[in-house]
């Protein structure tokens, strides 16, 4: 139990970290060309798939709070 809260724990770690480094990139990244899905290795995918995850968590708990 305490092993699977670690792991938890660190994935949203993880997620988080991921989430801020694309937020403080993300104004150098749109003035440049946009690179297709499928240029993107897997761990790239994976990592943008968990930040947007973890954005429409925010966007739905903000709607939520207004």
């Amino acid at each position: 139990m305490v092993r699977r809260n670690r792991l938890t724990v660190a994935n949203y770690a993880a997620t988080l970290a991921a989430t801020i480094l694309l937020m403080l990139l993300g104004t150098p990244v749109l003035a440049q060309e946009k690179i297709p899905w499928t240029d993107l290795s897997l761990e790239e995918r994976t990592i943008l798939q968990q930040a947007q995850s973890q954005q429409q968590r925010f966007q739905n708990l903000n709607r939520q709070q207004q």
